[in-house]
């Protein structure tokens, strides 16, 4: 994908179909990595792991790969960014990947209410980390203009995702230079595949903003029954055929 400037694509963990998934002797990610250069790690959200672990998997890839990371719900669900504290450790287990670590994924309960103590904890999190910091926001009060605002003054991207809550429309907010496409599937999340119809139009928008220099995130979070891999792979070629 390195004809693909800017462009980060991929699934919610490494899952093929059945015909790209070969030779079966092969790690399932070496496989994966021949057809995309992004994943999204879900795993971290319910559970830590050892250094070695993700040490493993950033060697198995290319160099140009990135591992897009949840971020541990201990600090979205449980403690409702009111400490830093775990968030520091949860960054101290990822940089594990190196070189090869890309956002970090906050994705928060539809309870979440946008509030000033939720900015304070972001402007913490950017006194300790300054990668990538992409906010799933799943509560309508993140779409406000200091919500928004906020966001861009902490240089974090607000997750444009569908099925959509915050807009009618698959729309990015925050930090401008970072755009994160979250797509869970629809009718049926996670599972429901998408037509043309709906790829068509994300297609030009991704492409939009590559002619724009900006950097471009694409995660199929549809993967219950594997239709994730197959809508990455459509969208792809679709992104090819506007570039040509």
């Amino acid at each position: 994908m390195k004809d693909l400037h800017g462009l980060h694509l991929g699934t919610a963990g490494w899952q093929l179909p059945k015909a790209l998934n070969t030779p079966a002797e092969e790690p399932v990610l070496v496989r994966y990595a021949r057809h995309f250069n992004a994943v999204e790690i879900n795993s971290t959200f319910y559970r830590p792991h050892q250094p070695r672990t993700f040490a493993k998997w950033a060697a198995s890839v290319p160099d140009d790969f990135r591992f897009a990371v949840k971020m541990h719900r201990s600090v979205t669900h449980e403690r409702r960014l009111s400490d830093i504290r775990p968030a520091q450790v949860f960054l101290e287990m990822v940089s594990a990947l190196g070189p090869k670590l890309g956002p970090v994924l906050i994705q928060l309960p539809p309870s979440f209410v946008w509030s000033t103590e939720a900015e304070d904890f972001l402007s913490a999190l950017r006194e300790v980390y300054d990668g990538a910091v992409v906010l799933e926001a799943r509560h309508p009060s993140w779409a406000a203009p200091d919500a928004v605002n906020g966001l861009k003054a902490n240089t974090i991207s607000g997750v444009a995702a569908d099925p959509p809550l915050l807009y009618m429309d698959l729309r990015p907010s925050g930090y401008p230079h970072l755009l994160y496409f979250r797509l869970h599937g629809s009718p049926r999340v996670y599972w429901s595949s998408y037509s043309d119809d709906f790829l068509h139009p994300l297609s030009e928008q991704v492409c939009d903003r590559l002619k724009a220099g900006e950097q471009v995130w694409v995660s199929f979070d549809n993967t219950a029954a594997g239709a994730g891999a197959t809508d990455a792979l459509r969208l792809k070629d679709l992104i090819r055929e506007r570039l040509a």
